[in-house]
């Protein structure tokens, strides 16, 4: 889907195969209470296409067999993004900034999880599930009670950023 102003997602995109989901051009993508999903295959926002969530929970998943998650742009929530990959063999990459303010972030399954510039939000919780690694390349910076939280046998690697909050928790488990 190539778009140069915006695209609005207000129906579910679900591949029953390993089809691939592909945003490009320069407008947003905008998920609203809806979810995108295939089956082993790529979703990708391309590095021209921020994206961003507004009313009502939304998941991209691509299921059991392994599609990556590409966010190659900016993530703004507006409300919940859940981002799986069934049996934890995809990677998840969030390239750009990532701003949740109040609503939670939370990577359900992933082989590899890379948190590439930066995390900020206030009340909002980040939940990262791993199988091999979380990398943390950009800071995590809550200004108020959320919670960041690394679970599953991958080992978790900040470089050389902080990881904060104000009043929340910051667990690995």
């Amino acid at each position: 889907i190539t778009s140069a102003t915006a695209t609005d997602v207000d129906g579910a995109i679900a591949l029953t195969g390993a089809g691939t989901v592909d945003f490009k051009g320069a407008g947003t993508v905008t998920a609203s209470g809806v979810d995108i999903t295939t089956v082993a295959g790529a979703i990708t926002f391309a590095a021209a296409s921020p994206f961003a969530t507004d009313t009502g929970a939304v998941l991209v998943s691509t299921g059991a067999g392994g599609g990556k998650v590409d966010f190659g742009n900016t993530v703004s929530l507006g409300s919940a993004l859940t981002v799986g990959i069934a049996g934890n063999t995809g990677d998840v990459d969030f390239d750009g900034a990532v701003t949740i303010g109040t609503n939670n972030l939370t990577v359900a399954a992933s082989g590899t999880t890379a948190v590439k510039t930066s995390i900020g939000g206030s009340t909002g919780n980040v939940d990262i599930t791993s199988a091999t690694a979380t990398d943390v390349d950009g800071a995590i910076a809550l200004t108020g009670a959320g919670t960041v939280d690394f679970k599953g046998a991958g080992t978790v690697t900040a470089s050389g950023v902080d990881i904060t909050t104000v009043a929340g928790a910051i667990t690995f488990a």
